[in-house]
Formats: structure tokens, C-alpha cells, sequence
């Protein structure tokens, strides 16, 4: 956590990124990482109102599909 607070990554206090990581406990999972249009332009809606965006992010500028389209679900133990 030490690394990931200092002021190379998320330059912010290691209680804080702690507390976001374990609160609640299952906000952090590894199952399924796909990116979900209707998810990401949530989360771009909430960023413009929260102000740490200007403007949206165009899901085709961010996500590149072009690999998933070959990709094989596995099930992952958890």
C-alpha cells in the first residue's frame, strides 16, 4: 500500500487508499474485468459532476476491443 500511496502512482495517503480498497470488502475482485459500455459512461457521468473530468472520455478512444473479440472465458477460483 506504501508503494502505491507515495507520489510515483496515486500520491495519496496509504489510510485512504486502504479504506477505499477494503470498504466494502468485495469492492476490489478479480472475476470479471470487462469494461461495460453502459458502466463506463456511468462512471464518465460521475466524474464530469464530481469535477475530475472536463468532458467525457469516448469509450472508443479508451477501450480497445479488437483482443476480446478472441478471448476465452476461465474460470477463476475465489
Amino acid at each position: 500500500m506504501q508503494i502505491a500511496a507515495g507520489r510515483k502512482f496515486f500520491n495519496q495517503d496509504p489510510n485512504i487508499l486502504r479504506f477505499v480498497m477494503e470498504n466494502p470488502a468485495d469492492r476490489v475482485t478479480y472475476g470479471d474485468l470487462r469494461m461495460i459500455r453502459a458502466e463506463f459512461d456511468d462512471l464518465m457521468q460521475l466524474s464530469i459532476a464530481a469535477g475530475t473530468l472536463k468532458a467525457p472520455v469516448a469509450y472508443e478512444k479508451y477501450v480497445d476491443e479488437s483482443f476480446v473479440k478472441a478471448a476465452k472465458a476461465a474460470p477463476i477460483a475465489v
